[in-house]
């Protein structure tokens, strides 16, 4: 539900339990007037406080909400940028089939730059922590980290392979524990992807963050977040990425 959708049942709600109140008030005489009151009281509180949860939710920029965000979702994210693409996680791997379908068939001649936040491959504390998160277990670490090390480094040869690359994408690597990945559209729009520890990542719930003017909301928090890593990160260069192993 988006938060519009919220509000409008919110305001549709009040106004029925209004319109019944009413008309219980109109008929004093009834012998479930005094229940019927009382009802309708209980009703209205509940949709105020309701009510002011959406408006909590609007307030600190949540504009959608979705309890899980599967692969083909992906294809909305990107069919809606129009100049620039932001994205942070571990490997890119689970979204980048439907990245390099929109990016080679449906990318729009607006989009100017794309910028890729991946773990640092050498960060095998960092790969630990997200085997751990996502379930793993002990005796299965060294094989997870192995195999995400594998997936990132294909995905960096696969990005720069992409039409004009060097050009166009820019790809880094971070060395910081993540509970959440990030889409980011234009810099105007994020889904930020939560992910609940021992749960896979596409169970994970999925907010989508817009800015609101004249206050410091959730996309503010997720998009600062981003710029801080990206400031700090390893620049990987194509020369880098097309060397064998």
């Amino acid at each position: 539900m988006t938060s519009t959708e919220g509000r409008v049942l919110f305001w549709f709600g009040i106004a029925g339990s209004l319109a019944s109140c009413v008309a219980i008030l109109a008929i004093p005489g009834s012998r479930f007037y005094l229940l019927g009151l009382a009802g309708m009281l209980v009703a209205t509180a509940a949709l105020l406080r309701t009510g002011l949860r959406v408006q909590a939710l609007v307030r600190s920029g949540v504009v959608r909400f979705f309890r899980s965000f599967p692969v083909p979702a992906n294809y909305a994210v990107f069919s809606g940028v129009k100049s620039q693409f932001c994205y942070l996680g571990v490997s890119f791997d689970t979204a980048f089939s439907q990245f390099e379908d929109w990016y080679r068939f449906h990318r729009v001649p607006t989009v100017r730059r794309i910028r890729i936040l991946l773990v640092d491959p050498a960060a095998t504390e960092v790969l630990e922590f997200q085997a751990r998160h996502h379930g793993a277990p002990a005796e299965k670490l060294a094989e997870a980290v192995a195999a995400d090390q594998a997936r990132i480094d294909a995905r960096v040869k696969a990005l720069f392979a992409l039409p004009d690359a060097d050009r166009l994408i820019e790809v880094r690597l971070h060395r910081q524990p993540l509970r959440h990945w990030i889409h980011m559209v234009d810099g105007a729009t994020i889904w930020a992807g939560l992910l609940p520890q021992g749960s896979p990542g596409l169970e994970a719930p999925v907010m989508v963050l817009k800015p609101r003017a004249g206050q410091w909301t959730l996309f503010d928090l997720y998009k600062e977040e981003f710029e801080a890593l990206w400031t700090v990160s390893a620049t990987v260069r194509q020369s880098r990425a097309a060397a064998p192993n």
